[in-house]
C-alpha cells in the first residue's frame, strides 16, 4: 500500500502452485528491474529483500528505509542503464578510411564513421557491397567542409557521415 500511494506500480505475486524461484525467474524474464521478497522471515525481522535487475543484487532493507531506496534505487537503475547503453553504443563504432575497412566493421556488426563524398552513386554502390548498409547521419553538429578522400571511392570527401546496417 506504501508503495503505491506514492504511484509505484505493484504487482502482489501470490500464486501458490509455484515455488519462489519459479516466481523470480518468472519475474526477470518479464523484465521486472526491482523485486521485493517479502517471507516469514523478513516479516519477523522488519526487513524486505530488495533485487535489482540490472546488476542481480540482492540487499536487506529496513521496513522504515522501504520507499525512500525503491526510489532512489529506481534513479540509479535508469543511470545505470544509460551510461551502459551509451557504452555499448561509442563502442560499435568504428573509424575507417578504407572500402576494405568499411566492409569488415559492417560484417561484424559495428557502426562506421567515415568521410564520404556524398554521391548517391557511391552510397548506393556502398550499399549493395555491403549487402544493405546505408548512410544513416552525420555527427551533431557536423559542417559540410573537407574531410580528405571519400573512404569509399576516393573522391574528396565533403563530410564525416555514419553507415550502418539496420536489424
Amino acid at each position: 500500500d506504501l508503495l503505491k500511494r506514492n504511484k509505484i506500480r505493484v504487482k502482489i505475486d501470490n500464486r501458490e502452485d509455484r515455488t519462489p524461484g519459479w516466481k523470480f525467474n518468472d519475474w526477470e524474464l518479464r523484465g521486472v528491474p526491482i523485486r521485493v521478497e517479502i517471507g516469514k522471515r523478513e516479516v519477523s525481522e522488519g526487513y524486505v529483500t530488495i533485487f535489482r535487475r540490472d546488476l542481480l543484487k540482492r540487499e536487506k532493507v529496513p521496513d522504515s528505509r522501504v520507499l525512500e531506496y525503491i526510489l532512489e534505487l529506481s534513479k540509479d537503475i535508469l543511470e545505470t542503464l544509460k551510461k551502459r547503453a551509451l557504452t555499448n553504443f561509442q563502442e560499435r563504432i568504428v573509424e575507417a578510411y578504407s572500402k576494405e575497412d568499411i566492409v569488415k566493421a559492417i560484417g561484424e556488426r559495428k557502426m562506421v564513421k567515415m568521410p564520404f563524398c556524398g554521391k548517391e552513386e557511391c552510397a548506393e554502390d556502398m550499399r549493395i557491397a555491403t549487402d544493405g548498409a546505408k548512410v544513416r547521419g552525420t555527427p551533431l553538429g557536423h559542417k559540410e567542409g573537407d574531410y580528405g578522400n571519400c573512404a569509399w571511392c576516393g573522391e574528396k570527401a565533403k563530410y564525416i557521415v555514419y553507415v550502418a546496417k539496420s536489424y
